[in-house]
């Protein structure tokens, strides 16, 4: 009977042990969602997408303001254009999760504006060469569009 005992025990102890161990993998994942999940709302306010807006815009003034030959403004320009592209898509971005999540109409307008320009740097770096007038009225553009779109995002802020 003792035998019976201690091998039950046994049992017991590997299921106790096996539910212990998923319990405990349940629970850390529960945290790492909640993390995420909190991360996530805070990345979708005004202040989030006027950030990404500055960066796109110092980035397209850092690139109307460098002095370089015109041959290698010419080579990179496509490149250069790449990277603007990249920069306003992802503000782009984030002004959409915040129209999913509000329904606000100015959030929509500023995501369809820049949405509309990374389209428009999309079609123009993706011939491949541009020529230089292209290029500066491409990123006089982007910048135009920024910072409407930071104004209004201001107006949004200060509400």
């Amino acid at each position: 009977m003792n035998v019976l005992l201690i091998s039950v025990s046994a049992k017991a102890a590997k299921l106790i042990l096996s539910y212990g161990i998923c319990f405990a993998i349940i629970f850390v994942a529960l945290i790492a969602l909640s993390t995420f999940k909190r991360k996530t709302k805070k990345e979708m306010r005004p202040q989030t997408i006027k950030a990404r807006c500055e960066k796109a815009k110092k980035y397209a003034e850092g690139l109307l303001s460098k002095q370089s030959s015109k041959g290698a403004h010419l080579f990179l320009g496509s490149t250069k254009l790449m990277k603007l592209t990249e920069l306003i898509e992802d503000a782009s971005w984030l002004a959409f999760q915040v129209v999913d999540a509000k329904k606000d109409l100015v959030y929509e307008g500023i995501a369809n504006a820049l949405d509309g320009l990374a389209t428009t740097l999309g079609n123009e770096f993706a011939q491949g060469y541009i020529p230089a007038e292209e290029y500066e009225k491409d990123i006089q553009k982007a910048i135009a569009v920024l910072e409407t779109a930071i104004a209004k995002l201001d107006g949004l802020i200060i509400k």
